[in-house]
């Protein structure tokens, strides 16, 4: 499985006095099984452009191809690609409607045709994969914490057995403690499932802990797309447009400075850790 999005735009009213150029010439590859985050200022047009993924929106040039397929091309089957590029909303009240979380989490394979009992199996085995509690399986999805909503969006996705799981900004509004649970939780269903993650958020921390490559996008455009080392190395560049790399790339930049012999291309805690008892001999 591979999307290709090739020289994608999409523009909002477009023809009239208030067109506005959400992105422009977009061009980006990821291959099966990667863990990408896309990371940028807000209104630069990353939920817009993961609403094209799967069909939601209609691109005004360019496409995408996945699976060496044209999803927007005539005839298309778009109903078998969202049932395949799952998306998790920022906010999980737009996508919980059942009566109860069990029920919600159903709802996906039954309007897939699956048989009452295969739905309630798969949707048992990935709400215990996401750590949803038996306790909290018939209550009302509006009565949880912010956190258990999104364990319960995610798994309605995963109830479908998708190949990519996309997540906007999955840990928005969230204290620290439920970020990282969250990440964590995406990681997991990543390594034992081999889905293709695709990310937006802001967190750069946790974005340096788990993401194979890093999209960054700066008013419609691509600024840097690369390996999160190779991206925050350019931590000038990205303070200018409001963003900023994690904490242990500018510790790094200013132990070099200050005359010790330490990897500036480090970008997470642990390994700062590590190498700055490295440098002192420890």
């Amino acid at each position: 499985m591979k999307i290709i999005i090739d020289h994608l735009t999409h523009k909002y009213e477009k023809g009239t006095s208030h067109e506005v150029v959400a992105f422009e010439d977009v061009n980006i590859v990821i291959e099966e099984g990667q863990f990408v985050c896309l990371i940028g200022h807000t209104g630069c047009g990353k939920s817009t452009l993961i609403q094209h993924l799967n069909g939601i929106l209609k691109p005004d040039s360019g496409t995408i191809y996945y699976n060496g397929e044209d999803i927007f091309e005539k005839g298309y089957d778009l109903r078998s690609l969202r049932q395949k590029v799952g998306l998790v909303f920022q906010y999980p009240e737009h996508q919980l409607f059942g009566e109860t979380c069990f029920s919600d989490v159903c709802y996906g394979p039954l309007n897939m045709g699956l048989s009452k009992k295969e739905a309630e199996l798969r949707s048992y085995e990935v709400m215990k994969l996401v750590g949803i509690d038996d306790e909290i399986f018939y209550q009302s999805p509006f009565n949880l914490s912010g956190g258990q909503k999104r364990k319960v969006a995610i798994a309605g996705i995963l109830a479908m057995r998708p190949e990519v799981l996309i997540l906007d900004e999955p840990t928005a509004g969230l204290d620290p403690l439920g970020q990282k649970e969250i990440f964590n939780l995406i990681k997991k269903i990543q390594k034992e499932t081999n889905l293709t993650i695709i990310l937006v958020s802001h967190s750069m921390e946790d974005v340096a802990n788990y993401a194979d490559k890093i999209v960054v996008m700066n008013h419609g455009h691509v600024l840097y797309n690369d390996e999160p080392k190779k991206v925050f190395a350019h931590y000038d560049e990205l303070e200018k447009i409001g963003l900023k790399a994690p904490f242990a790339s500018y510790l790094m930049a200013d132990l070099s400075k200050k005359g010790f012999d330490v990897d500036t291309n480090i970008t997470t805690n642990e390994e700062a850790v590590s190498e700055i008892l490295h440098a002192l001999g420890r």
